[in-house]
């Protein structure tokens, strides 16, 4: 299954092209976004990805293996919940899953498990899956996707490799990269927004996201992936009218601990 390097997840496809590349693939993923976010189709193209005997990533494939698992009849993907129509995912169906995930691999390297909407799940059943995340088997991996962030229970989501599938509010080609070469402080460097209008702040936090991304391409690392969830935690807050100044101090602190400058 191939995708469009040009839509607003780029920056999300070049993270999990370098897991893929690198070999340094997490044992559970949590796609995290609204509705229409692309991360149900990502997801699926990881999952086709990661069966895939070729190695090409998320390059176009026409293989026996891509082609099943585009028509979910590949025996090592899995799909947990699979009726959207359902309220929950009850603790039945995911203790059978369990048991899949127990097996060898059919013909993939992995067993592939999605888990649409995963805020369905019940307590019971988020439990049970729970311990399965903890001591994960060697050769499953599990995607799981949600609108609802809020309602999974956190212990699942801080075992999780998270990615926020979120619009920017602007396109990468109306983007400015910010120069951090000379800078040594982000607090210092957001302090120079404090006199600026909301919206104006609102579209340097755009291209501060933007150049965080950039450099995502080259180091996918969970610290950077968080510098950049503050950034648009950050946006939402000023979206809710917070105190510009605290919001922006706030921000600058965190940065500092997640993607310190002159290093």
């Amino acid at each position: 299954m191939s995708l469009n390097w040009k839509n607003k997840q780029e920056f999300v496809l070049r993270i999990l092209t370098a897991h893929l590349k690198q070999d340094r693939l997490s044992h559970a993923y949590l796609f995290t976004g609204d509705k229409g976010s692309a991360k149900e189709e990502v997801a699926r193209s990881f999952a086709s990805a990661l069966l895939c005997p070729s190695g090409n990533g998320f390059e176009h494939c026409e293989c026996s293996s891509c082609l099943k698992a585009k028509e979910d009849s590949h025996p090592d993907l899995h799909i947990v919940g699979a009726d959207l129509k359902a309220k929950s995912i009850k603790i039945e169906e995911v203790r059978n899953q369990i048991h899949l995930a127990s097996l060898k691999p059919f013909e993939a390297k992995w067993k592939v498990f999605l888990v649409p909407a995963a805020d369905r799940l019940t307590m019971d059943a988020s439990n049970a899956f729970l311990k399965t995340l903890e001591e994960p088997p060697a050769h499953s991996i599990f995607i799981l996707m949600t609108e609802n962030r809020s309602n999974m229970i956190e212990t699942i989501q801080s075992r999780c490799f998270e990615l926020r599938f979120r619009p920017s509010g602007r396109e990468a080609a109306d983007m400015q990269p910010w120069d951090l070469k000379k800078s040594r402080s982000w607090v210092n460097l957001l302090d120079a927004l404090q006199d600026k209008t909301r919206q104006e702040i609102l579209s340097h936090l755009d291209e501060l996201a933007y150049t965080l991304r950039l450099q995502l391409e080259e180091d996918s690392s969970v610290s950077l992936l968080r510098a950049v969830d503050k950034v648009f935690e950050t946006k939402d807050a000023l979206d809710q009218n917070v105190n510009q100044k605290l919001a922006l101090t706030r921000l600058g602190t965190l940065l500092e601990r997640f993607a310190p400058l002159g290093n």
